[in-house]
């Protein structure tokens, strides 16, 4: 009888871990299958974790980047005289989790910060690499004042910049923040 209930148990125990099996992979399965087709609508995010076309986005309204970065973590009233009316918008981006900064100035994108989570060596690299934004062979402003900050100013990737750079964190360190600002 012991006998009996022992080899019961071992087949029991075999079809459980089966056809929990089959059900991960047909779970897996109906995952890929229910992942959202792609739009004819240009991506603006680009394909690799944590890169954002700053070029497509630049100018466009509070409304367009909501529905492409998704609802703003938070939103903060301008109140410099300058940037009014406008806004400050905080967007939760994959591979970024200190978020995409973005100012708004009349309903236009005109400005954005990034934290980078990955460091790299080269200002061009970090621009190119989570902004899409190509310096190309433009040499960069290193500023007395700001001597962390590489800087370029002037049309890169089909738009009117008026200041794009990478930030170092410490003298001799890697790049750990990009900018870019579009021209008036």
């Amino acid at each position: 009888m012991l006998k009996f209930f022992k080899f019961g148990s071992v087949i029991f125990t075999a079809l459980l871990f089966f056809g929990c099996q089959k059900a991960n992979e047909t779970n897996k399965i109906s995952e890929q299958n229910s992942k959202p087709v792609p739009s004819n609508t240009p991506n603006i995010i680009i394909e690799s974790a944590g890169k954002i076309d700053v070029p497509r986005l630049a100018g466009k309204g509070a409304e367009e980047l909501d529905k492409t970065l998704g609802k703003p973590e938070k939103i903060t009233p301008a109140t410099v005289a300058r940037e009014m009316p406008g806004e400050y918008r905080l967007y939760k981006t994959e591979g970024n989790p200190k978020g995409l900064s973005v100012r708004f100035y009349k309903d236009k994108a005109v400005r954005f910060n990034l934290i980078l989570e990955k460091p790299f060596a080269s200002a061009r690299e970090a621009l190119l690499e989570t902004f899409n934004i190509d310096v190309k062979d433009a040499a960069p402003t290193i500023e007395k004042n700001e001597p962390l900050s590489q800087k370029w100013q002037g049309e890169f990737s089909g738009v009117k910049f008026a200041t794009v750079y990478a930030k170092k964190d410490k003298a001799g360190g890697q790049f750990m923040m990009v900018h870019a600002e579009i021209a008036d």
